[in-house]
């Protein structure tokens, strides 16, 4: 005979195992729940994503969601916050994107205070991966700015978003960070992401900028456990030169005045004295600007990649004392009415050329087109403006003519830029996301 008390122990773990899974499949039920219910749709039948940017800069990521809200009537994005601690950076943020709040530190925020979203982005810092830096990595812990990329656990297994974009700079993926990208990229598998990843370059986006950057797309599991396959956008023939995004009036602060330039001239002659240099003391407004080139470009003619110094008049200045050239400038050529206005001076004679000055590939090119000048015309050089280094980053005039606006300095302005992403790029990657089925 069977004892009672065994069997009415038995009876009680089993009652208590069937109550344990039955729990257990409520949690998981209730959190599928969550996450299928963020994305819902308004009054006018449109559907609404809501958005967290991460790292947000002067919110790029979202100037492209605009872009594509434009060309998708049935969709609407709203920005439920975003995470960012460079005051200028959050200043143009704001003039852009008005009454959404700014989480700041990403390490402090209490992710169970946030409003549920979407999508999320994150663009962590690459100042310890890029060949420019250090290069100290983003080990967890570590306690390197690149390692804050780890707080984004929490994020993402607290608001499980359904779709998360990662954006960094080429090395993220190369030898010596390859391992530690793997990780993460598991990490997301544990949290049930399936990830796509690809290097991918703004020019390839008929942006007239070589700029390599690591994208990733992870897409949440759907319920019944299949994954979703995200395909990156092929690549555009390229419309727009390198030129195209040029101003023709350009304020005189960002030229070199007549001497800069002939001792600009005279470092790249290497001191040749025989050179000489047709400026103008004050060009009039008859004058025409008949060349305007941007130099140094890349092999295909396009802009260098755009980073977060070395762009403004300042930059040429301090070439003449160290041979830092300057990552690129615009070379031009006017023309006067008058040629006796045109002021033929020869180049300015130096103690000393920096050896790093003579090895500049548009050495040649501007030697050349100050010696081809015709009688009545006259050099001028400058730096990129703060609106073009955004040109050259996607952004659109009317963007731009708030970000100007936002009471920043061109310093910070040149400095968001080259921290910032090619919307272009970003646009189609997010148009295909969209294409997944739901």
């Amino acid at each position: 005979m069977a004892c009672v008390v065994c069997s009415q122990n038995i009876i009680v773990k089993h009652l208590k195992i069937n109550n344990m899974k039955k729990d257990f499949k409520q949690v998981q039920n209730l959190k599928a729940d969550k996450a299928h219910s963020i994305k819902s749709t308004n009054a006018n039948g449109k559907t609404v994503i809501r958005v967290f940017t991460a790292f947000s800069g002067y919110a790029s990521h979202m100037m492209a969601l605009q872009r594509l809200q434009g060309t998708c009537p049935d969709c609407k994005f709203i920005l439920v916050g975003y995470c960012e601690i460079d005051k200028a950076a959050c200043k143009v943020h704001d003039a852009l994107f008005t009454g959404v709040k700014n989480y700041g530190d990403i390490s402090k925020i209490n992710w169970n205070d946030v409003e549920d979203f979407d999508l999320f982005t994150y663009s962590f810092c690459c100042q310890d991966i890029s060949c420019d830096g250090a290069q100290k990595g983003f080990r967890e812990g570590s306690g390197t700015r690149s390692s804050l990329l780890w707080e984004c656990k929490k994020a993402i297994s607290i608001k499980n978003p359904k779709w998360c974009l990662l954006e960094n700079v080429k090395p993220l993926v190369q030898d010596k960070f390859y391992p530690l990208f793997i990780k993460w990229q598991r990490t997301l598998d544990k949290f049930g992401y399936t990830s796509t990843w690809k290097v991918v370059d703004a020019s390839d986006f008929d942006v007239p900028q070589h700029r390599e950057r690591t994208f990733m797309v992870s897409v949440r599991h759907e319920e019944n456990g299949n994954s979703q396959s995200f395909y990156f956008p092929e690549s555009l023939q390229p419309i727009r030169n390198v030129e195209d995004v040029l101003d023709s009036n350009v304020d005189k602060k960002y030229y070199l005045d007549n001497e800069e330039v002939a001792q600009f001239i005279s470092m790249l002659n290497e001191n040749n004295d025989d050179l000489v240099v047709p400026t103008s003391p004050a060009p009039s407004e008859q004058d025409i600007l008949v060349m305007s080139v941007v130099t140094p470009t890349t092999a295909n003619n396009k802009m260098p990649t755009l980073k977060a110094s070395g762009f403004g008049k300042a930059h040429y200045t301090s070439y003449f004392s160290t041979g830092a050239h300057p990552k690129a400038g615009v070379l031009e050529v006017w023309e006067s009415k008058v040629e006796s206005s045109v002021n033929k001076s020869k180049a300015l004679p130096l103690v000393s050329c920096p050896e790093r000055c003579v090895k500049n590939s548009s050495k040649d090119f501007i030697l050349s087109a100050v010696e081809n000048l015709k009688p009545n015309q006259y050099l001028r050089i400058r730096s990129i403006t703060p609106r073009e280094a955004l040109r050259y980053m996607g952004v659109s005039d009317a963007d731009i003519d708030k970000m100007l606006n936002a009471g920043v300095s061109d310093a910070a302005l040149y400095k968001q830029a080259g921290n910032s992403v090619v919307v272009d790029v970003m646009f189609y990657i997010f148009k295909n996301l969209l294409t997944l089925k739901e």
